[in-house]
């Protein structure tokens, strides 16, 4: 029998969507868009790539689950920045973590208001029950997309006056430091594994049950009090954690009482 024999390209064809994904990942390290860039629309892009809607659609979907595109709601598709990173060893506010990646830090502010420690956090921060606190409760923005939602407790003690800042655009670890004096040193965190509730997805405009990090904090100055006490759910797909691989990672005997309460 006669004739070529089929390539190996005709006997094992791309599917459509590895091929949409390739061409994605090819523009972007070929340098057609960068970090931050909003992606072609749909008709341009299937016609670049050579690909359907269906197979580019998919393609997408995997890459935001990926972390290397990122959806944002009613705007598009962006290749995404690096992500935030929160080294364990630093004390940084979240405005710090999220412009070292080159991105715009924002907060819509959910509620703030005077209240009174109840027992469980007057336990977590060391003061008596119903002392004066300052609770926030903040959606954290990055480009202007929900990341996370975090929920501070403040020991009004320490920070009077604290109600007339604005902290939709105050850092709340600048304010303690310029208005107070107050420079956060150290702390303790407890970070877990959680998917986000209804009225946390609807805030942070995901699916219900999207992974997120549940992170549990307090701040202290330099003499060892503490300021405040926090409470976090992130987006597990726009925030990462490391370690500087600092110290002999064997928690203190109080650090081992406050993981376990």
């Amino acid at each position: 029998m006669s004739g070529a024999e089929p390539s190996a390209a005709q006997n094992h064809p791309i599917p459509p969507k590895e091929k949409a994904l390739e061409g994605i990942l090819g523009l972007a390290f070929a340098g057609s868009f960068e970090a931050g860039d909003k992606l072609p629309g749909e008709r341009a892009l299937c016609e670049r790539l050579g690909v359907s809607r269906t197979a580019l659609r998919s393609a997408i979907k995997q890459l935001i689950s990926q972390g290397i595109l990122e959806s944002r709601h009613g705007s598009g598709t962006y290749l995404r920045r690096s992500k935030p990173t929160q080294v364990f060893q630093e004390s940084g506010s979240f405005t710090d973590i999220v412009e070292a990646t080159g991105r715009v830090a924002g907060s819509r502010t959910l509620h703030a208001r005077e209240s009174r420690a109840d027992d469980l956090i007057a336990e977590k921060m060391g003061i008596a029950p119903d002392s004066p606190i300052y609770v926030i409760e903040r959606v954290r923005l990055a480009d202007g997309v929900p990341i996370a939602i975090q929920t501070s407790y403040i020991d009004m003690r320490h920070c009077p006056g604290i109600a007339d800042h604005d902290f939709d655009t105050e850092s709340l670890l600048h304010v303690m430091k310029g208005a107070y004096g107050i420079r956060i040193t150290g702390g303790m965190q407890r970070i877990s594994i959680t998917r986000v509730d209804e009225r946390e997805a609807r805030l942070l405009e995901v699916d219900r049950g999207t992974p997120a990090f549940f992170e549990q904090c307090f701040n202290q100055d330099e003499n060892h009090r503490t300021i405040e006490y926090c409470r976090s759910v992130t987006l597990a797909n726009h925030f990462q954690y490391a370690n500087d691989d600092t110290g002999n990672g064997v928690a203190n005997e109080k650090v081992q009482k406050w993981l376990r309460s």
